[in-house]
């Protein structure tokens, strides 16, 4: 896994509630299977933790699945909106100093969220994180959570030097 040193700073996340936040469509297959794996990760983590689904409006099992998994939280959109949106959605409603910014379809590990918040407790304000398969950029369909990342840096005036990822945390503190 490559990362990004955006800026460092000397805040210690250890006790901070973390929030993972992961947008779903039409993922009835893997939603199950993705939120067993973040449990063991998480819990082993030993850190306070959310995990926020986005629903951008499933036309399959998606809900219904989601609804029965504990703990979590489920926003469902009556519409679909698209990634954007719907990271928006979940950074609205998540209550964690620390964000973790997932995709569902298990291409992502959620094994290496504990490779990410350790950048983060080494001082830096995010890791974004990928992994390294060819000489090729990011693949497309992580461009919305860059730009989504992108665009809150530039709000906080702090200078992004690389994007790609296939995995992101973001320290808010």
């Amino acid at each position: 896994m490559r990362f990004v040193k955006i800026r460092e700073n000397s805040r210690d996340i250890r006790d901070m509630l973390l929030t993972i936040i992961v947008p779903v469509y039409n993922e009835e297959g893997t939603v199950e299977e993705l939120h067993r794996r973040l449990l063991a990760v998480l819990r082993e983590e030993q850190e306070p933790f959310e995990i926020i689904f986005v629903n951008d409006c499933s036309t399959d099992a998606t809900f219904e699945r989601l609804k029965r998994l504990r703990p979590i939280t489920v926003l469902s959109f009556a519409r679909n909106c698209g990634d954007s949106v719907a990271l928006d959605a979940g950074i609205e409603a998540a209550r964690g100093e620390t964000i973790v910014f997932l995709d569902a379809d298990l291409q992502d590990a959620p094994e290496d969220i504990p490779l990410l918040l350790r950048k983060l407790r080494e001082g830096y304000d995010a890791a974004l994180g990928w992994r390294v398969r060819s000489t090729l950029a990011a693949p497309a369909g992580t461009l919305a959570a860059l730009g989504l990342i992108g665009c809150a840096y530039g709000m906080w005036g702090l200078p992004v030097e690389s994007f790609g990822l296939a995995c992101a945390v973001l320290s808010l503190l």
